[in-house]
């Protein structure tokens, strides 16, 4: 091909390609600006990218119930137009047409003081502050019911809904967790976690809801949990100095969480605080700290070289092992006296008093079986 038909050729495409993108920046800005359907974000936050692709470049970090243009879908990709008139693509399932902006709610602030965040996410810039009796308008929940997305007049920021309530702050009734442990919901009635309350935590007793309580915990955090699990005496009062039976890893954070157990050693000293409706856990202050136990771990007096006498409280098999696979060494029945030697994961190892033959056997017995 001559030089100058190449040339000519060249000119030509390069014509044709600038008038299609012309056309097509004119055909979406027309659309995006007169005839674009708006959309909501539908999650906490909602990544805008200059490509249909996670690993291009981040245009823009939209919040929850946001509005934006929604240009077109193709392939799970949505192109949308924020209102900061950043052009972009987003994951079309993380949208939604319904707006979220309709809960039209007035709450008070009940903390002395919370942060008003740019995103439903504590690790985001904070834009302001709510302060104690403070009325809020909230405008959208997340699905979940821990953000509420609130308008501040100036701008709109994000709240954690479990400090705020319907009514102003009220000094309520002292109370505590009387149970081993309760479970507490965002709602009454539903299975939204929000936190757990072991026995001997110190609540604020709001009002009582048929079977549910209303509580505020002591970091001003509101929720519900079962009134059957809420006393207003206080279980803290024994006040009594005890002391570990023997040694082992069973000092633990939680009554529930027993992943992460503490090395105690035979005779520390400790105080008492309450012991749960079971009989099976004690709290115990120690070193500074709040920490639970089982109950059999604990004496009035220090053991020294001695070793405490518990009873089985019901039929039980001593193995081996501390597996329910390990072997058999005997099976005695309800009322067996037998000396606590250790505690090795959720058994102790015990061993019988002598029988009538002066036979005696040692392995693990389940704690739960013991008194």
């Amino acid at each position: 091909m001559a030089m100058p038909a190449r040339r000519a050729l060249c000119l030509l495409l390069a014509l044709v390609l600038s008038v299609l993108f012309c056309a097509e920046a004119l055909a979406s800005t027309s659309y995006r600006d007169a005839d674009a359907p708006e959309y909501y974000v539908n999650a906490y936050t909602l990544t805008v990218y200059d490509k249909p692709n996670i690993q291009s470049k981040v245009r823009e970090i939209v919040p929850y119930a946001k509005n934006l243009k929604r240009l077109y879908a193709k392939n799970g990709w949505a192109k949308v137009y924020t209102v900061n008139r950043v052009l972009g693509y987003c994951k079309d399932s993380l949208l939604t047409p319904t707006n979220p902006n309709t809960l039209n709610a007035h709450v008070y602030c009940q903390p002395k003081r919370i942060n008003v965040y740019r995103y439903p996410n504590v690790n985001s810039s904070v834009l302001g502050h709510c302060y104690r009796d403070e009325r809020v308008h909230a405008v959208a929940m997340t699905a979940r019911g821990d953000w509420l997305r609130i308008d501040k007049g100036e701008y709109y920021g994000y709240i954690l809904r479990p400090y705020v309530d319907s009514q102003r702050y009220s000094e309520g009734r002292s109370a505590w967790c009387g149970s081993s442990s309760a479970e507490v919901y965002y709602d009454s009635g539903n299975d939204l976690l929000l936190s757990t309350l072991y026995f001997g935590d110190r609540v604020t007793l709001l009002e009582t809801r048929g079977s549910w309580a209303k509580i505020r915990s002591s970091s001003n955090v509101i929720g519900f949990c079962r009134a059957e699990n809420i006393t207003t005496t206080n279980p803290n009062d024994i006040n009594a100095i005890v002391y570990t039976q023997v040694e082992g890893n069973f000092l633990f954070l939680s009554s529930t969480d027993l992943s992460g157990r503490i090395q105690v050693e035979k005779d520390v000293e400790m105080t008492l605080q309450a012991v749960d409706e079971n009989g099976f856990w004690a709290r115990v202050q120690y070193d500074g700290g709040i920490f639970y136990l089982p109950y059999l771990y604990l004496g009035t007096q220090r053991c020294g070289d001695g070793y405490k006498k518990i009873t089985a409280r019901a039929g039980l098999n001593i193995r081996e092992g501390t597996r329910n696979s390990s072997a058999i060494v005997a099976t005695v029945p309800k009322g067996t006296e037998m000396w606590l030697i250790s505690a090795v994961d959720n058994r102790a190892k015990v061993t019988t008093l002598p029988d009538a033959s002066g036979r005696t056997y040692t392995g693990f017995a389940e704690l739960q079986y013991l008194r």
